[in-house]
């Protein structure tokens, strides 16, 4: 099973692309994205096209791992009605698709973000690279990874990347998910980086930032769940760790959600 660090070590940039879930049918009617029957619809559904785009530079971090830059990995998505997250919790244990993608960038199944949504979600999928300047999955600076969902009035979206250079740091929302509707049933659009958070899953010990022995880019390739382990709950790491050196977020990423 392949996870970020395959892709960031020189031997494994040929790898191929992971890929989007998506589903879809022959019936005209349909949605192009959901694929659900135009009389099963809710009222006043959307789709919208989400981009995270890589913005970090060199020298961002002091490291050698990309220059001090912060690659992002692969990530995963989801699109949930109402204030329960069903990917994860702040304050809570981080549960098995959280520590895979926050430890590892990993995203394959089984026991991935979307297994352990169980069907709490109303869909759900993961997102990657299309290539550039590196060609691998995993979100190299000046690159940008994008997906696009059907939602409705009340609906909340969710998504998880890896901050790379980390032993279980992930950006997501801030735990009750971005809403895609104001109360006037108006779709979110534009620049919702502000809306972003960088957590510590609190699933193994944390090293500084791209200076770790135990961080993805430094493991041996193809190893996962290497690090020593820990039992904390998730926390944002500005609070966990006021003395270190962490990047703004928007030093980092670049989250623009576009309705169509």
């Amino acid at each position: 099973m392949k996870n970020i660090k395959d892709f960031l070590l020189p031997a494994a940039l040929t790898m191929g692309l992971l890929t989007a879930v998506s589903c879809g049918n022959d019936n005209d009617d349909d949605d192009p994205v959901s694929g659900v029957p135009q009389e099963e619809q809710e009222a006043g559904a959307r789709a919208f096209t989400v981009t995270i785009q890589n913005v970090s530079q060199p020298g961002l971090l002091n490291s050698d791992v990309a220059q001090g830059a912060v690659p992002l990995s692969p990530g995963a998505w989801a699109v949930f009605e109402g204030m329960e997250n069903p990917a994860f919790t702040p304050g809570e244990r981080a549960d098995v698709g959280t520590e895979r993608i926050a430890e590892d960038g990993q995203v394959e199944p089984p026991m991935g973000f979307e297994t352990t949504l169980l069907g709490a979600a109303k869909s759900s999928g993961t997102f990657s690279a299309p290539g550039g300047p590196a060609p691998s999955p995993a979100i190299m600076p000046g690159e940008s990874a994008t997906f696009t969902f059907t939602a409705a009035p009340g609906d909340r979206l969710t998504f998880e990347t890896m901050f790379v250079p980390s032993n279980d740091w992930f950006y997501g929302d801030n735990g009750k998910g971005i809403a895609l509707f104001d109360e006037g049933n108006n779709p979110t659009s534009g620049d919702v980086t502000g809306l972003v958070y960088l957590w510590d899953a609190g699933t193994e010990v944390s090293e500084k930032p791209g200076m770790g022995e135990y961080q993805a880019p430094r493991q041996p390739q193809g190893a996962t769940d290497v690090g020593p382990e820990e039992k904390r709950s998730i926390q944002l790491v500005q609070n966990r760790f006021r003395g270190w050196r962490v990047p703004e977020n928007s030093q980092v990423l670049k989250v623009t959600i576009t309705p169509q």
